[in-house]
């Protein structure tokens, strides 16, 4: 199998969870599992980067397939899940697969050891997402790609769990665009 990826220059992906991240409620072997899924990401494309074959992850919040249905056909659960999500509607198997083939193609050729958290959490303003950032391990593995606007959020709500310029390094600008204020 190493020998094959080597000669080829290959890619492997790893697919863990979400799971791997944050707890999973009555399931704490999975969460293990899957957490174990990353961290061999991080250790294989270490050692076979020599070797010219990259390793990358893609760890899917909830996916509608054969292995969710417990939460697909209860009702209540699959309802709960569905009020967390901004776009109202779950990941497929072909979105995933958008990422394998991303992360499997020249376009990645620079992406090694890396797990891609393919989560649906906009929302406030940009607040779940930037909360969820602050609060991972800076580990070097998480970035936040955000507009400006997210460092004046804690001027417009009662509270946000984080301060933007105390919780976040700068790492460089990727766009410029235009704020335009006006008032009637």
């Amino acid at each position: 199998f190493h020998d094959a990826l080597a000669a080829a220059k290959g890619s492997m992906v790893v697919v863990s969870s979400i799971g791997a991240f944050r707890g999973t409620m009555g399931n704490p072997a999975y969460a293990a599992s899957k957490a174990g899924a990353v961290s061999l990401v991080k250790t294989l494309a270490q050692a076979w980067s020599v070797d010219g074959i990259r390793v990358n992850g893609l760890a899917p919040s909830l996916v509608d397939t054969y292995r969710t249905k417990a939460t697909m056909d209860h009702e209540a659960r699959r309802e709960r899940a569905l009020a967390k999500i901004p776009l109202r509607r779950f990941g497929t198997v072909e979105e995933m697969a958008g990422v394998v083939l991303f992360l499997s193609s020249p376009l990645a050729s620079y992406v090694c050891g890396q797990t891609i958290v393919v989560e649906n959490v906009p929302g406030a303003g940009g607040n779940t997402g930037v909360a969820m950032v602050a609060k991972a391990a800076p580990d070097g593995y998480t970035m936040l790609v955000v507009s400006t606007g997210f460092i004046v959020n804690p001027s417009m709500y009662a509270k946000v769990p984080y301060d933007p310029i105390k919780d976040f390094t700068p790492v460089t600008l990727v766009a410029a665009s235009p704020n335009v204020i006006s008032a009637n």
